[in-house]
Order: C-alpha cells, then structure tokens, then sequence
C-alpha cells in the first residue's frame, strides 16, 4: 500500500477526495507525470496526537506523457500530499510517476513511492522528431523527414504550445531533445495538433513555453505532416 491509502484510510478522506483507491496505485498503468501546479484545499490531516506524518489536501494538475508513445494530455486530480513532499511538488516542471486507471484516463495519482520513469523514445524516430497525424496521434510506420529539411521545404505556418516536457534522451546531433505538443494554424486550412522533439536552442528558450504562439513551418508527407517551430523566426 502506498502513502495515499494509507492517509485515505488514516486521515479518514474517501472519495469525495480522490483517494481511498489502492487498486488505482497497485494495478494503474504506470506514467510520467510533469507538475503543472498543486493548490491546497485548506484541508489537513495529521500531525497530531497519534504523531503521524502532516499531509495537505491538495487539488494537482499534471502533464501526463503515457510509455506507449501515445499524445501526452492534462489531467486534474486531488489528494493528500505529506508536507516535507510539498516544496518539490510545486516546482513547476518537475518529473513524477502517476498511475493512470486504464478504464478512464483522466483518473490519475501521483505515485510518490515509484520512481519516476524516463519519457517514452517509442515514437521518436532516428532524426528525432515525432510522427503525428492530423489528430496529433503518434505514427511509426515511416521515418519523418530531418528538421533540416522542414525548416528548408516546408510551408510557413504559426503554433500554440500546449504542453513542453523533457523527453529524456538526445536529438540525432547529440543535444537534449524536448518534447513539444502543438495546436498548428495554417493560412486557410483546419487547424491540428501535433507534436515533435527537438532541441531547443538556449538562447530560445525562454519563449518556448506553454501557451506561447511560434513561428512555424510543416511538411505535408504521404502520410505525415511534420511541424517544427523556425528558429530563426523566433
């Protein structure tokens, strides 16, 4: 049994708080979680006469990137977090594991007791960038073309970012790659999403953050659309 049973049977929380659900943290799919912002309820449990550890109830929103490569998304949960585990919780950014109920990903908790798995390499291919549809739905079928390349041929176009996350691994030039999930816009065409992972230039990346809006180019391939923000634009 993990922390959070365990407060969700020491505190007396149930559901209305998230918690009480060990099958969730035993037999949930294991996830990487990046903090978004954790917000206290007012809510405390312990640290008193029994001695027992303080925790806070808190309302957590986490960035949660599946392994199996599949489009990472944002995910709002609530559970009592100890105090001495508060400082690194809120730094926004950080790395965690969660456990995803596999019946309905938007149930998650974050999972203080496992260790917090590396970012999926799945669906990169050796250029490192990601294979999106339209949908933003990873594919794995072709290699995407080199970012060299995009930027070159590609078509102009802007993009929102939605979520930026640390994948963990180098681009094929041996620089950190970041992961990034977009909302691309296109003179005249729908809208998308997609996603890539690229390294970001440091003297670039105090604009790349989510919700900021990038010059772009994307490559329409037979099976692709490859979109990689234009550095040089930036």
């Amino acid at each position: 049994m993990g922390f959070i049973e365990d407060a969700a049977a020491e505190f007396g929380l149930g559901k209305e708080f998230g918690l009480g659900n060990s099958a969730l943290l035993a037999d949930g799919t294991i996830a990487r979680g990046t903090m978004v912002s954790v917000t206290p309820t007012g809510i405390y449990r312990g640290g008193e006469a029994d001695q027992s550890p303080q925790a806070a109830v808190c309302t957590i929103v986490v960035d949660v990137q599946p392994l199996d490569g599949s489009t990472p998304y944002r995910a709002t949960t609530t559970q009592a977090i100890p105090e001495t585990s508060l400082p690194r919780l809120q730094d926004v950014g950080t790395a965690v594991a969660v456990r995803i109920d596999p019946s309905d990903k938007t149930r998650v908790v974050i999972a203080l007791t496992d260790d917090t798995p590396d970012a999926p390499a799945s669906t990169l291919d050796p250029n490192g960038s990601v294979l999106t549809d339209n949908d933003g739905n990873p594919r794995s079928a072709q290699p995407a073309p080199t970012t060299g390349t995009v930027l070159a041929k590609g078509t102009p176009c802007t993009v929102d970012l939605v979520l930026v996350y640390p994948i963990g691994q180098d681009d094929s030039t041996g620089h950190p790659a970041s992961g990034l999930m977009m909302t691309v816009h296109r003179s005249g065409s729908p809208d998308f999403g997609a996603q890539v992972g690229v390294f970001v230039p440091d003297d670039k990346a105090a604009k790349v953050v989510v919700g900021a809006t990038l010059p772009a180019r994307w490559l329409h391939t037979e099976s692709d659309d490859v979109v990689v923000p234009d550095w040089s634009k930036i």
